[in-house]
């Protein structure tokens, strides 16, 4: 899978549960693109959710990558700060997990 697929189905799975998740806890979404921003608009409860949603969309497609960790916490620029950057730290654990699978 080329790397511009991979962000595009990411990126997919992303709109798609930020939207289910901002349903669910009644919060009002922009236009969504890759700058919209997520700390701002999901408090923390919607941002675990979010999360979940996520991870169990990536598990049943193959994908079994845990997006909260000490790294994406400790990280200069926070990986939950846009659907962009989200997307990015997304792809990196999938490429990581992939070459882990590989050895």
């Amino acid at each position: 899978m080329s790397e511009a697929r991979a962000a595009f189905d990411t990126q997919g799975i992303i709109v798609s549960a930020l939207r289910e998740v901002a349903e669910i806890h009644q919060v009002a979404l922009p236009e969504l693109s890759e700058s919209t921003p997520i700390l701002r608009l999901l408090d923390s409860l919607a941002l675990v959710a979010l999360v979940a949603t996520i991870e169990m969309r990536l598990a049943q497609l193959g994908h079994d990558v845990t997006i909260v960790s000490e790294r994406a916490f400790s990280a200069k620029r926070s990986p939950f700060l846009t659907v962009k950057t989200l997307r990015e730290h997304v792809n990196v654990l999938m490429q990581e997990r992939r070459a882990e699978d590989v050895r």
